[in-house]
């Protein structure tokens, strides 16, 4: 990964192909793919070579983080290419917990993975990052990792021992953000919705995208036991949402003072992510 992101710059910063708009495409994937580490390594090689592309990395969120304190240590582990586990090896499980973050259509949680990473203290969280190649609220699972929504919880829960962790979170944002409720339910364990919808919205009847028939966020699933945390912006989609699932569910509502949909982004910018990450994620 680091090798094809480093190439990939060197080759659009070379002289000749001078193309801005292709220049930041190339800066924003570094910065959505590269853990911490591997980022601040492939930021000092390249600007090593290109001096005058130092301006626009420091642009980027990473960079402005990694200026005031040492990059997260986390170490990649790929599955799949659509499950990622991220985490500090020399950290027993036992004594941390791991967070199954399902991303949204965009295959991020609302900001770069690496800055997300970054925001963790990687000595006390484990990550595994899930994306959706279909776009379609995992109900398809998740590409050759599983086949189905059931498949691919069964799946997570013995392939990353779950019980061997101090604590476990589902964690998702957008269209992830209801995954992790479901999954939640499943693995009996908090969950975490940012911005979470049902799939019920008219663009997937328009597009003929099937969903099914059961959906597990139901009245004749509801349980008392079930440990829902909602949070959600001013958007009125995202707040009906929410309305309805505590309809059926004890939800606790985190709303947040923002208009649009990106409520991690406004955290992100007012400086509190961090600590919203720390009570919600790592503290259990």
């Amino acid at each position: 990964m680091i090798f094809e992101t480093l190439s990939r710059l060197e080759s659009l910063f070379a002289v000749g192909n001078q193309s801005i708009a292709r220049r930041q495409r190339a800066l924003w994937d570094a910065e959505q793919c590269l853990t911490p580490l591997e980022f601040q390594l492939v930021t000092e090689t390249f600007c090593e070579r290109f001096a005058d592309a130092r301006a626009d990395m420091q642009n980027l969120l990473l960079s402005q983080l990694l200026a005031k304190e040492a990059p997260a240590r986390y170490v990649r582990k790929p599955i799949t290419p659509d499950v990622t586990l991220f985490h500090d090896p020399d950290v027993e499980r036992a004594k941390k917990c791991i967070v199954l973050a399902f991303c949204g259509r965009a295959h991020r949680l609302m900001i770069p993975t690496g800055v997300f990473l970054q925001l963790l203290p990687c000595k006390e969280v484990d990550v595994v990052i899930l994306n959706d190649p279909g776009r379609n609220h995992f109900a398809g699972g998740c590409g050759e990792y599983a086949s189905d929504f059931f498949q691919l919880v069964t799946r997570l829960g013995k392939d990353f021992n779950l019980g061997t962790y101090k604590n476990v979170c589902c964690y998702g944002t957008s269209m992830g953000g209801f995954v992790a409720l479901r999954s939640g339910l499943l693995l009996d364990t908090k969950s975490i919705s940012v911005g979470g919808r049902f799939p019920w919205h008219v663009q997937r009847l328009v597009a003929d995208s099937a969903m099914p028939a059961f959906d597990l966020l139901c009245a004749c699933k509801a349980s008392d036991a079930a440990k829902f945390v909602c949070v959600y912006g001013m958007k009125e989609e995202d707040r009906r949402a929410v309305d309805h699932l505590a309809t059926m569910f004890p939800v606790t509502r985190v709303p947040i003072q923002v208009t649009g949909h990106n409520v991690i982004f406004k955290m992100l910018s007012k400086g509190t992510l961090r600590q919203f990450y720390q009570e919600h994620l790592v503290s259990g």
